[in-house]
């Protein structure tokens, strides 16, 4: 085999493991690219003798035979049961049954062989290829068929248009749906509506004659559910051959690694790195739409006496309690961080400092109301809080780039001065009507 194939990577393997021998020769220079198994197989040539010559520079065939193929290809496209004698490297003749077809592949123009050994058969065919031709040619869509039907992947054959025209028994066990469920639907009707315009522009690449790989969208099965799937597709001519293999498995995987990386392994709440990466993209989308956000930095009062009174294991007992009732009592949308020791960063898109300051009360109620038992020992603490928002960042801090740490030091500072005027408190920065200012400075 050549080590670029033509075909696609799932069509190859049916090209490459199909019991029929099959060639693909470029246009118009006439040279071997691809031969398969059954062909060095049958006829004992290697790759190395056949591939990158011509067909005239072979010995496969005399050249006359090989002028009327060339010609019948030129006036009708392609060969359709042609019976041809073909010498084997060791000398010996085989009557070969071709069948063919032009490919275009990206602006090149290939010709696909297939061709079934009748040497032992001649005699009970009808002599000038007619019967042999239906019995070859029924022999090999039979065995393209088994190959279709046994594949793992999602093979299907389209219009230009999206229409499916075929489909292979994966997509029965994958998806559920029946082959008559699926006859000449559009493909697109099955995407997920978030996928469906990056679905459509590869599409329109397709029908415009471009391949398409490693593409990955969601496709609805008959459950509802929604599958990940890659696909590898090509035009051939008037149709679209792809390949979609199920990869939701795999991206679950992903996102489950993913997410641990992104986390801090005894809180579970997200660290310190994934917090700044998402401040910096909430500050550039309220540099872009005016999206308001708030931050606020809380710190449990006296952490080290419980971890000095009752071990640190029940510090860390009281620091996954407390990262639970955060999460429980923050919106869905809210950001919560571990940002060092004791002390947690909660990022409220859509909230000004007053609306924060209603959500970190809340939870601040709650803790002063809650009892956290550890090994049998009741255990309370309360926290401290600082806050800072957005509108605290004027056009010239904007512009020099130096606003998430503005905030964050603004915040920090803020909670600093609850710990030194009693704890157990949450210092805001406050807005009045008519003007700002700030309760924490």
């Amino acid at each position: 085999m050549s080590d670029a194939p033509v075909l696609d990577r799932n069509l190859f393997k049916i090209f490459a493991d199909n019991p029929a021998l099959m060639a693909v020769t470029s246009m118009p220079e006439r040279k071997y690219v691809e031969i398969n198994k059954a062909f060095t197989a049958k006829l004992g040539y290697t790759s190395h003798d056949i591939i990158g010559k011509t067909v005239f520079e072979t010995d496969l065939m005399p050249a006359a035979d090989i002028d009327a193929m060339i010609e019948a290809v030129g006036q009708a496209g392609g060969i359709s049961s042609r019976e041809l004698r073909v010498k084997a490297k060791d000398g010996s003749l085989h009557t070969l049954l071709f069948s063919g077809n032009i490919l275009e592949e990206g602006g090149n123009k290939f010709f696909l062989m297939v061709s079934v050994d009748i040497t032992g058969r001649r005699s009970r065919l009808t002599r000038g290829g007619t019967g042999s031709g239906i019995a070859g040619e029924k022999n090999s869509r039979a065995e393209l068929e088994r190959l279709f039907s046994l594949s793992l992947d999602l093979l299907c054959i389209a219009d230009r248009d999206g229409n499916l025209l075929k489909t292979n028994p994966a997509w029965t066990e994958i998806l559920g749906y029946a082959a008559a469920e699926l006859a000449s639907r559009k493909y697109r009707h099955f995407v997920h509506p978030g996928d469906l315009d990056a679905t459509l522009r590869a599409m329109e690449r397709l029908a415009a004659g471009e391949q398409t790989l490693s593409f990955v969208n969601r496709c609805r099965a008959k459950d509802g559910a929604y599958r990940h799937i890659e696909w590898r597709a090509r035009p051939y001519g008037k149709l679209i051959y792809a390949a979609g293999r199920d990869i939701t498995e795999r991206i679950a995987s992903e996102e489950r690694i993913r997410e641990i990386a992104l986390r801090d392994p005894l809180t579970n709440a997200y660290n310190r790195k994934y917090i700044f990466e998402q401040l910096e993209i909430i500050l550039a989308e309220y540099k872009r739409t005016g999206r308001v956000f708030s931050v606020a930095l809380l710190d449990i009062d006296f952490f080290r006496n419980i971890n000095d009174q009752h071990g640190h294991q029940a510090g860390d007992f009281i620091l996954t309690e407390f990262a639970a009732l955060l999460r429980s009592n923050l919106r869905p949308y809210d950001l919560l961080g571990r940002y060092g020791g004791e002390e947690f960063i909660v990022i409220s898109p859509n909230a000004w400092t007053e609306q924060a300051r209603s959500i970190i009360k809340r939870i601040l109620d709650k803790v002063r109301n809650s009892c956290f038992v550890y090994n049998g020992t009741p255990l309370g603490f309360t926290f401290s809080a600082g806050i800072a928002d957005c509108f605290e960042c004027g056009p010239d801090t904007l512009s020099a780039g130096k606003t998430i740490e503005m905030i964050i030091e603004k915040a920090d500072s803020r909670l600093y001065k609850a710990k030194r005027t009693g704890r157990d408190k949450i210092v805001p920065w406050r807005v009045t009507v008519g003007r700002l200012h700030t309760a924490g400075h």
